[in-house]
């Protein structure tokens, strides 16, 4: 398998990086919760042409995009609706405004498959659960989730940072070929999560809970591993049976399947991973995983292409065990036995300096090697192969990495061998959206205004005093009732307007206020002016 195609603009990325570093105290937790940026558009791996791109698909992701991220910057413009339910554990129902036009011939299990299709593309959203609604006539799309109202972009902010964990390492790589790429991932990955015995609770089931419990089911590991493939620059999707979801993604223009939920061994120690089910055939499980109606349609039965399995391990080992990362060598155990592996060829070395030990195990925490045994657990330099003992008087059984830290198993306990660094890189900067982050639309002040009929059946207003803040454009208000319980609107660009087909001999009255436009879904408005009589 060939070496990735670098970013274009990766040597950019890292001059701004420095600069960035000193403005990131505006983007903890708070900034993060507050603001939505774009979706990520990384691209490190190969260029591969998809064929099975979907105009509706990408409407409702940028249209549900935009509205999430105008509710989130305190807009008030066009956004959704974010409602407080109490249905099984569905804690909060988000509404989402399409065009009913863009989507009048599209029915509610299509929009379903395109729910799936959305959440495993966008960390934007990763608390949407698949239980909708879908009103044909008006365009609202009501999607539940378990989080509460109030912890959404919290929880977004929590996912994101997850992310950015993981692709942390592949992302500043310089040599690893696409392969390795989703080895990587593929493996942080099933170390993170735990396949769920109790599948009653909804929150198994989204995307998110991943970056907390890791306690999930199928639907969520091909979530997440889809999500960071795409960043990653794959061309990739989730496929769904009626009861079991998978990826499939793409290498040198054939499609090939990996299954990380079947990866991860049920009834197992934490740190064991498989690798059966990774870069796979389809018709290695071609009876367990029969494709559901619609994504035979929406990817013209992509199944039938996935027949693609690639070999990237080495062939003589069966490695039950996570493949560790450290600058272009892989590290692995086996038998007792610690494999030094450069990522491409058929045979791995046995790391000599190493001895073999009955419970020998490795994990790679922040660029260093970690190793543990009989003998203790020490960290390792593989490049001068010293050891340095960490802890005393221990025997550990087990390496395993989750939620930025990396645990030593001893005497049945699972203990913090080493926590990941801070600050820590965020999801924006490592996927280059960091100046999309910060949306602020101040509020315009209060306008003056004259107004006089110009016949009798028209009103002529005029902006005498200019709102600060606005962008050059008004909303102008006029009712027969002073109190404005009922009125008619309409927005104009510059200073003047007319309000025209009014009733002859009726008294109306008038006011206005300014608008900070940034888009048509990024918008604030002022404060009305004094009411005129006309």
């Amino acid at each position: 398998m060939g070496s990735r195609k670098m970013r274009s603009n990766r040597l950019k990325r890292r001059i701004v990086a420095g600069v960035l570093l000193l403005i990131l105290g505006f983007y903890q937790i708070v900034g993060e919760q507050a603001y939505m940026p774009d979706t990520a558009s990384a691209s490190t791996a190969s260029y591969q042409e998809d064929e099975y791109t979907s105009d509706i698909a990408d409407y409702m992701e940028s249209t549900m995009h935009q509205e999430l991220r105008a509710y989130f910057s305190g807009s008030n413009g066009k956004k959704v609706k974010m409602t407080t339910i109490s249905e099984n554990d569905y804690k909060t129902r988000i509404t989402f405004f399409l065009d009913p036009k863009k989507m009048s011939d599209i029915t509610i299990d299509k929009i379903l498959g395109f729910i799936y299709e959305i959440t495993s593309k966008n960390p934007n959203f990763c608390t949407l659960s698949t239980s909708i609604s879908w009103n044909s006539v008006s365009g609202e799309l009501g999607v539940n989730s378990v989080i509460k109202k109030s912890k959404q972009a919290e929880s977004i902010a929590e996912y994101k940072s997850f992310l950015a964990d993981i692709e942390r390492v592949p992302m500043e790589a310089e040599n690893m070929s696409d392969v390795e790429i989703l080895l990587y991932l593929h493996d942080m990955l099933i170390q993170q999560a735990n396949y769920a015995s109790n599948l009653k609770k909804k929150k198994i089931f989204i995307p998110h809970t991943m970056s907390t419990t890791g306690t999930v089911v199928c639907q969520s590991y091909a979530a997440v591993l889809n999500t960071m493939m795409k960043d990653l620059g794959f061309t990739c999707y989730i496929l769904t049976s009626d009861s079991h979801e998978w990826n499939v993604v793409k290498l040198d223009g054939k499609w090939t399947c990996i299954d990380a939920t079947w990866d991860d061994p049920v009834g197992y120690e934490a740190d064991n991973v498989s690798h059966d089910f990774f870069l796979v055939k389809s018709s290695s499980f071609k009876k367990s995983h029969t494709v559901e109606s619609f994504y035979d349609y929406r990817m013209k039965k992509i199944t039938s292409k996935s027949d693609n399995a690639v070999s990237i391990l080495p062939k003589s080992d069966k490695v039950s065990r996570p493949v560790c990362y450290k600058s272009g060598i892989w590290f692995y155990t086996d038998g007792g036995v610690l494999y030094r592996w450069d990522g491409v060829s058929q045979k791995a070395d046995i790391e000599s300096e190493v001895p073999e030990d009955t419970f020998r195990c490795v994990g790679v925490m922040e660029g260093t090697v970690y190793i543990g045994g009989t003998d203790g657990l020490w960290s390792y330099d593989p490049e001068k192969r010293v050891m340095k003992k960490e802890v005393e008087n221990v025997q550990v059984e087990g390496l395993y990495y989750f939620g930025k830290t990396l645990y030593y198993l001893a005497d049945g306990q699972w203990e913090v061998c080493a926590v990941a660094r801070q600050p820590y890189t965020s999801y924006e900067m490592l996927n280059g959206t960091l100046t999309n982050l910060y949306v602020n639309l101040a509020v315009p002040t209060k306008p003056t205004i004259s107004v006089m009929k110009s016949s009798a059946k028209s009103i002529r207003v005029t902006v005498t005093g200019r709102s600060q803040n606005s962008t050059g454009s008004y909303q102008v208000q006029y009712s027969t009732d002073k109190n404005f319980t009922y009125y008619s609107k309409k927005t104009f660009t510059g200073l003047r307007t007319s309000i025209t087909g009014l009733v002859k001999g009726v008294k109306y009255y008038v006011r206005v206020r300014g608008i900070n436009k940034r888009d048509t879904y990024l918008k604030k408005y002022g404060t009305w002016s004094k009411v005129k009589k006309a």
